[in-house]
């Protein structure tokens, strides 16, 4: 679904992304083959896509999947104007819709023009948009366009898959240092104990609980984003006065939730082999 969604029927593209996640650090070829059958997840595509080069997810390393989050002008900004932007377009049930409708929409709602444009430039540039014409960048004499399966697949699946959000994490501007500096800290937390369970000569045991610890790390860091995300959607409710139906995170909040709760947890502790007299926690990190 996601190579169908990503590549618009490009092979060439699709044979490159495939071989992206098949040679990745990520991906264990070895012991996919020892198992007789292997489901993919996507957060087997998203890692290898998102983080080619460094740890972290930075959007100028990875040329397959923006942060649509992020803020990109530097005044008058929104983490959502490109969720935004996509969700207006979806409903016109995959037809052509005048661009300089849309542009008036976040300029009467929102007086985000700047930031507008430069989500429309990043959407139209990573296929997430497609023009009538065939421009992929954002230009003034921009006529029809209309969201794209990949799109579609951002907007429904990808960003609000767990993820997807706690790599982009690290590539945000947060609008609350507090915030901002939490996130950093968590970051780092995860990056420790990664290299603590490479330095130290210890059991799989205590090397598959080191695993968890990092994995609990994330989950706090997720968490702590959608918190973020959540207070200033509201901010933007009061101040915009917009519809209540068009809140994004609480949707995406219930969906995280889901999957931590009834896929990600439960999935760790038995890859890792974790009792549960064992996941013990303090301020939300198991402890050795």
């Amino acid at each position: 679904k996601f190579m169908i969604a990503a590549t618009h029927g490009n092979i060439r593209q699709g044979l490159e992304l495939f071989k992206n996640i098949l040679f990745s650090k990520y991906t264990n070829v070895i012991e996919m083959i020892k198992e007789e059958s292997w489901y993919i997840t996507l957060h087997h595509i998203l890692k290898p896509i998102m983080t080619p080069i460094y740890r972290f997810y930075d959007e100028t390393t990875s040329n397959s999947i923006p942060n649509i989050f992020r803020l990109r002008s530097e005044s008058n900004s929104s983490h959502f104007t490109a969720y935004r932007i996509l969700d207006r377009l979806s409903r016109k049930n995959n037809t052509y819709v005048s661009s300089h409708e849309i542009k008036a929409y976040f300029i009467e709602n929102f007086n985000m023009i700047d930031d507008y444009k430069e989500n429309m430039d990043i959407l139209l540039k990573m296929g997430m948009i497609e023009s009538e014409n065939g421009i992929d960048k954002y230009q003034e004499d921009l006529q029809q366009i209309k969201i794209s399966a990949f799109g579609y697949y951002m907007k429904n699946v990808i960003c609000k898959d767990f993820s997807y959000l706690e790599l982009i994490a690290s590539d945000l501007t947060f609008l609350d240092k507090q915030v901002s500096n939490q996130i950093i800290k968590y970051s780092n937390d995860e990056y420790d104990l990664l290299v603590d369970g490479q330095n130290r000569d210890i059991s799989d045991h205590e090397k598959n609980y080191l695993r968890y610890k990092r994995l609990k790390v994330r989950i706090s860091k997720t968490k702590k984003l959608i918190s973020y995300f959540e207070e200033q959607e509201l901010l933007e409710l009061k101040k915009y006065e917009f519809s209540k139906d068009t809140l994004i995170i609480k949707k995406i909040k219930e969906q995280i939730e889901e999957q931590i709760v009834h896929k990600i947890l439960p999935s760790a502790k038995k890859n890792f082999n974790i009792k549960e007299e064992e996941d013990t926690t303090k301020n939300g990190i198991a402890r050795l």
